[in-house]
This record gives structure tokens, C-alpha cells and sequence, in this order.
């Protein structure tokens, strides 16, 4: 995979099969081998190994990694059978060094704090790099996020987990660089904020390594069962940013499923929200079902900026299907004030409210009218229920409870039952390959290659996160 830029291509997506690359050394942690990762990982950085694999045998329980995790050319720490073995959290604060490190196949979870808190040290960006989690369990926080990833970490990749359980956000990425969020599963059980956050929220004038987040890419991933409360967002680019630079720059929303089922009315906003944000790229994402609660529920998205920061700038919005099947009763398609947003282009993509009419209002600038190649028929996108068997994992079981033994599996079935079109849907060669971008803007030149199931796409692409096979 590319690290951003124009060079960047879509990556591949990982099948939930346990990886069996060989590496020069090999540890094991369980009965008769090393009783702890920790101590698996000491040995290997004792001895000056770079090029180490660490099998966890089931049933293992490791407490807590916190400290160094070791610098290495790679690193695999990896379950020997998926989600048989738990790691409660991982806590790294500035100074602590983690370099070329993946972990697959674990269960993150029932931490007393943060499950996952990685600090790069603010003022540097060598700390903590190019770590990688794939095709792991991340739930519940005992206070704060589930996932928190910030001050100068970079090259940050998380590839196939189920997040749930969070008491703030479930997962916040703050003033981080190349950051690749892609095949995962985001929901909300217990109740508060955002399931994604990326931002830059350092005091400007602090020493800083990273002066906005920048090249965040956010791809195939499914959002659903939102529950927060205050107003809050599925995925939000800015969010806290109260200062006169960009919090977000440079970063690529694409394939992803947005599903609006459950209660929204304690105060659902939109399923995105930008603020003080510049170059954002929103593409080939699906939104489907009832957008709708709380006091300004928008279609799109909460464009909320202040008129005293930045505008929201640069924006280039295609190829999406928001599709409300049973019709949506809201004034707004989104908060998106004149004078909040400048430069946006909008084309493409398709608006379908139950066969009545698009909410829009003069708050929103950015509304379906701004879309000269706007589609408005029917999608033939299924319905989306109030209630949906969520992929909330039981040890016990070992399942997940909508049934699904992996995560591929749970990822399939929502795919399939809600973004799915119709063989005569309108949504089939309805997009554009591509739009033109400004010189500033990276994440807009690239192409689009795959869809959220991550098959190519052939000839004109769909609308939407699927491509219907021909």
C-alpha cells in the first residue's frame, strides 16, 4: 500500500484467515513458553531480533501492554486462533517506542480506562509508527475512548476489527498522520458521541510535530447503530477545532455504508460533520435508512464551522446514494452556511427520500440542488430496520451474535442485506470516474478502483458503495 498522495491505491482487504508468513524468529506465548507478551516481546528486543512473529496460544489473558513495545523492521503478534485470546489494553504515553508492529486476531477489551491509547510525544514523529491492528475484537472502554491514536503517531492502520463499547468516541485519531481506517465495523451500544473522529485539536502556538492531521483515509467500512447523544456524528473531521489552522487536510471518506436504523432522537446531527477542515473527499459511500433526531438533523452532513475559524474548504462530493426509503420529515439536507463553506464541488450522486421531496433549506449551501447531475429515482436499495442483529461479540460462544463466526462474515451480511442494489436500480453507472480536483487537493486525484467489498469497478462506476457485478 501506498503511504498517501497521488500514489495511493486502495488496499487490499484481509479474509479473516489467520497469516502464515514465515519469519527469522519465532516465540510463542501460552503453557510451556513465555507465560506473557510482554515478556515475549523483552526477549526479542534483548536479543536483537527485527524480524519476529509471536503466536498467543487460546485462552490467554494478558492485563495490560503498557512501555515500550520494541522497534523492529516487522513485528507479528498474532492470536493462533481468532479472538481466543484477550489483551485487556494497550496504553503508550510520549516517549514509549512501537515501530513496525501488527496485532491480529486478539480480543481488546473490558479496559478500566482507553482499550487502545497509543501517544506518539507530540513533538516528533519517530516514537510510534506504522503499528497495525487486523481482524481484532475492540470493545468497551471503561471511561473515555475505546480507540485513541494522537499526538504524532503516523502510519497508523486499522484493517478488519469490530469497535463497540465506547464512552466517548470509539475511535479518536488527533494530530496523527497517514492513517488508514479500512474494513472495519463500527457501532454504539451504551450511548455517547462520535464512532469516528479525526481531528487536530492542539493549543495552536504549542510545540507540535503535526500541524493538522493530514492524509486520513477512511474506506469500506460500515457504520451503524448510532446511540450518542449532544448533537454528535457517525464520523466527524474537525470536530473540537476552536483555532485559526486546519484540524483535517488531505483526507478520503470512500465505500463506506452508513446505516440509520434505531432510535435516533436524543439528538442525531448528521452521519458526517465537518469543521475546519480543507481538500476532504467524500465518495462512492452509501447512506441508507432514517437520518432523523434531535434538533438539526441534516442528510449529508453538519458542514458547523463558526464564522470566526475557518471555512470548510475544498470539498469534492460524488458518487454517494442517500437513500431514506420510508421519507425523512426534516427542513434541511445540511447545515452548511454560506458563509462557513468555500470551494465545493457536487455531482453525481443520488438523493432519494421515499419518493418525496429532498429536504433542503437556505441554511444549507450544500444541498442536492448544488447537484447539476443529480440522480432522484428510486435506488431499489432494501429497507433498513429499527432493530439489527449486531456483531457484538460472546466469548462464551465464541460468536459473534448476529451468528457470524469471523468478522469478514458479519461484514458480508450487512453488506448484503442493506447496500445491495436492485439489478435495475438507478444507482448501476450513474457515477463519474473522477472529478477535477484543485492543485492542493491530493485524496480527489486519485482514482477509484475498488468498492466496499473491495472488487474492482468496471467502466463507469456505480453510485454508491457496491458495484453491481455485470
Amino acid at each position: 500500500m501506498e503511504t498517501g498522495g497521488i500514489g495511493f491505491v486502495s488496499p487490499s482487504a484481509f479474509d479473516c484467515i489467520r497469516t502464515n508468513e514465515s519469519y527469522e524468529q519465532e516465540i510463542k506465548v501460552g503453557a510451556n513458553d513465555f507465560p506473557t507478551i510482554r515478556e515475549a516481546l523483552d526477549e526479542a528486543v534483548a536479543k536483537g531480533w527485527s524480524d519476529v512473529r509471536i503466536s498467543v496460544a487460546p485462552g490467554h489473558q494478558e492485563s495490560s501492554l503498557d512501555g515500550d513495545l520494541g522497534v523492529f523492521e516487522r513485528a507479528l503478534i498474532v492470536s493462533e486462533e481468532a479472538y481466543a485470546a484477550r489483551i485487556v489494553a494497550i496504553d503508550l504515553s510520549g516517549g514509549d517506542l512501537a515501530q513496525n508492529i501488527t496485532f491480529e486476531g486478539f480480543e481488546f477489551g473490558d479496559a478500566p480506562g482507553i482499550v487502545i491509547k497509543m501517544d506518539g510525544g507530540k513533538t516528533t514523529n519517530q516514537n510510534i509508527h506504522h503499528i497495525t491492528f487486523r481482524n481484532n475484537v475492540i470493545h468497551d472502554s471503561g471511561s473515555s475512548d475505546t480507540v485513541k491514536i494522537n499526538a504524532g503517531c503516523n502510519h497508523i492502520t486499522f484493517d478488519r476489527n469490530v469497535l463497540y463499547g465506547h464512552h466517548d468516541d470509539a475511535m479518536d485519531l488527533n494530530s496523527v498522520e497517514h492513517v488508514f481506517v479500512h474494513d472495519n465495523i463500527f457501532f454504539d451500544v451504551v450511548g455517547d458521541r462520535q464512532l469516528l473522529v479525526i481531528k487536530d485539536s492542539t493549543v495552536v502556538g504549542d510545540e507540535d510535530f503535526y500541524k493538522s492531521t493530514q492524509y486520513a483515509y477512511v474506506q469500506r467500512n460500515i457504520f451503524l447503530n448510532w446511540r450518542g447523544g449532544g448533537n454528535s456524528m457517525m464520523v466527524y473531521l474537525g470536530e473540537d477545532n476552536d483555532r485559526d489552522e486546519y484540524a483535517v487536510q488531505n483526507a478520503l471518506v470512500e465505500n463506506n455504508l452508513f446505516l440509520g436504523n434505531g432510535d435516533l432522537s436524543s439528538g442525531f446531527a448528521a452521519p458526517i460533520g465537518l469543521r475546519g477542515v480543507r481538500d476532504i473527499t467524500i465518495r462512492n459511500n452509501t447512506f441508507n435508512g432514517a437520518f432523523q433526531g434531535g434538533r438539526s438533523w441534516a442528510f449529508l452532513a453538519w458542514a458547523i464551522t463558526s464564522p470566526d475559524l475557518l471555512k470548510a474548504e475544498d470539498l469534492y462530493i460524488y458518487n454517494n446514494a442517500w437513500v431514506a426509503n420510508q421519507g425523512v420529515g426534516t427542513n434541511r439536507f445540511s447545515k452548511s452556511d454560506a458563509d462557513l463553506v468555500g470551494d465545493f464541488l457536487m455531482t453525481n450522486n443520488l438523493f432519494w427520500n421515499g419518493g418525496t421531496d429532498i429536504p433542503q433549506s437556505d441554511q444549507g449551501i450544500i444541498n442536492y440542488t448544488a447537484d447539476a447531475n443529480a440522480l432522484t429515482s428510486d435506488p431499489g436499495l432494501p429497507d433498513v430496520p429499527a432493530q439489527i442483529s449486531l456483531p457484538i461479540w460472546n466469548r462464551k460462544n465464541a460468536s459473534f451474535d448476529d451468528g457470524s463466526k469471523t468478522i469478514c462474515e458479519a461484514f458480508e451480511k450487512l453488506v448484503s442485506a442493506y447496500a445491495q442494489p436492485a439489478s435495475s436500480s438507478s444507482l448501476i453507472d450513474g457515477g463519474v470516474a473522477n472529478v477535477t480536483s484543485n492543485a492542493g487537493d491530493i485524496s480527489s486525484a486519485t482514482d477509484i478502483t475498488t468498492d466496499i467489498r473491495a472488487r474492482a469497478r468496471v467502466g463507469l462506476p456505480d453510485v454508491g458503495a457496491v458495484e453491481v457485478s455485470p
